[in-house]
């Protein structure tokens, strides 16, 4: 129940709570936790539904895992996440998180394919790699970043994914985690985001589903 509640408070219900609320280990609590995650990212690779649709639009962007902070310190690996956001339409609020090789077209274009129904109009920053989605069936409108937030003539902006990525960072282990790992902790933040308030009764039917 615990990790169906931690979400997006800084780990607030991390293993060491969890543990001292329930008398178990923190060792195994620790592993089902990961269990969890491992649920997530199979459900989340099983399911055949995709966001979006006609007269319906989702925010496309990446974010930089592993970054060094102002250039300093041990280099990390860095790792690209590409995430899509529906904010209009009847599935407003649902998200698709994936991990990409990098932020070139060949990597985000197939990604955004599979998640995202044609027809979807898709807002974005200005960058070229995104021009080709009405290749693959997306409208398409932009903002340029370098010149507005906000495009003053369209009122296109990426606002909204962009808060969902401050959501996202502090879903993670306050002292870091494993690179390994990281698949893990998007895909429980996207189940329990796009399941809602009742994100702990859908995994125990979704659960049953699998076994």
């Amino acid at each position: 129940m615990a990790f169906h509640k931690d979400g997006e408070d800084k780990y607030r219900y991390r293993c060491k709570d969890c543990a001292g609320s329930t008398k178990v280990s923190i060792p195994i609590v620790s592993k089902w936790y990961e269990r969890c995650r491992n649920f997530a990212i199979q459900y989340n690779e099983n399911r055949d539904e995709k966001i979006g649709g006609r007269a319906q639009t989702v925010q496309v962007d990446e974010m930089v895992v592993g970054r060094r902070k102002y250039n300093v310190g041990r280099q990390r690996l860095t790792n690209w996440v590409l995430g899509i956001i529906q904010t209009v339409g009847e599935k407003r609020g649902q998200v698709s998180l994936s991990l990409i090789q990098n932020r070139g077209a060949a990597s985000i274009i197939p990604v955004t394919r599979r998640n995202v129904e044609q027809g979807t109009l898709g807002l974005t920053d200005g960058l070229r790699k995104y021009q080709r989605l009405p290749n693959y069936g997306y409208l398409h409108q932009f903002v340029n970043h370098k010149e507005n937030i906000v495009d003053p003539v369209t009122q296109v902006n990426t606002q909204t994914i962009e808060r969902l990525w401050r959501s996202v960072r502090t879903s993670f282990p306050v002292y870091g985690m494993r690179r390994l790992k990281l698949n893990g902790y998007l895909q429980a933040f996207s189940y329990k985001r796009n399941n809602g308030q009742q994100n702990f009764e859908q995994f125990l039917t979704d659960l049953s589903l699998l076994m």
